[in-house]
């Protein structure tokens, strides 16, 4: 992975959660009594390579919810009449431009 976002769910403490969920990827990283000052970079990279869609998957999930959380703060959201709803979701091509 290039680069990681800096937000919140994507921390070292997330990633090593996430390993520690999935057995398999353990083997691979140093034993826990060592992950105190886990690189963050290379853990990823680590990570990555083994599990590429379930990683991006928390990566996007992440991103997602910071989005979801700046829209609601920043007041962002586009509210508009219920039938211009359905006619959206009835259409089957749209520009999201």
């Amino acid at each position: 992975m290039a680069a990681v976002p800096q937000i919140e769910g994507l921390t070292t403490q997330d990633f090593l959660d996430y390993a520690r969920r999935s057995p398999p990827l353990l083997k691979y990283l140093p034993e826990e009594k060592d992950w105190v000052h886990m690189d963050k970079h290379w853990l990823c990279d680590v990570l990555y390579t083994l599990d590429p869609e379930g990683v991006q998957r928390m990566v996007n999930g992440a991103r997602e919810v910071r989005k979801e959380k700046l829209e609601e703060s920043r007041n962002l959201g586009v509210f508009m009449r219920p039938e211009f709803f359905e006619a959206l979701n009835a259409c089957m091509t749209f520009s999201s431009k």
